[in-house]
This record gives structure tokens, sequence and C-alpha cells, in this order.
């Protein structure tokens, strides 16, 4: 379950990341 849990938080945060990178991409940088 950790593994998986790991796994998907990775991908929400990269998700999330991208999506605000978007949003703000001054932010990003």
């Amino acid at each position: 379950m950790a593994a998986a849990l790991g796994i998907s938080y990775s991908t929400l945060k990269e998700w999330k990341r991208r999506y605000v990178g978007e949003a703000t991409p001054a932010r990003s940088r």
C-alpha cells in the first residue's frame, strides 16, 4: 500500500506541478 501511495503522490505532485506551471509559469521558474 505504501508503494502505491508513493506512486500516486508522485503522480499527483507532477500533475499539480504541471497545472501550476501552466497557470503560473513565472512561479514555476
